[in-house]
């Protein structure tokens, strides 16, 4: 689970040659063989012409607080199943968001 929208994580598991499947709306399938990445808010590649169109990116705060708002959208969904079903090592965040700290309380709360 990623919330960053480049592909850098991508280009550095293909270095390795390990096999993953990008997701980055509610229409991509994950594998079943492969490392799934989740990119919760959005997705924009080096390469352009792979990606969908409307891949909706969180680019601004209006973005962002668009997304958390809607309880049932594919990025809360996603994360709030994360949070129920595995454990989380988050990098880079100090958790101060409310909006974050909300969707983990929700998974903590349906376990």
């Amino acid at each position: 689970l990623t919330y960053n929208f480049d592909d850098l994580l991508e280009r550095k598991l293909a270095e390795r040659d390990i096999e993953f499947t990008t997701i980055y709306c509610e229409n991509n399938r994950p594998s079943t063989d492969n490392l799934n990445i989740y990119h919760v808010h959005g997705y924009l590649p080096g390469d352009l012409n792979s990606v969908e169109k409307n891949s909706d990116l969180v680019f601004s705060e209006e973005d962002y607080h668009r997304v958390y708002r809607d309880a049932y959208s594919w990025s809360n969904l996603t994360q709030v199943n994360a949070f129920r079903n595995n454990t989380c090592l988050f990098i880079g965040s100090s958790l101060t968001d409310p909006n974050m700290r909300r969707l983990l309380d929700v998974a903590a709360r349906n376990k």
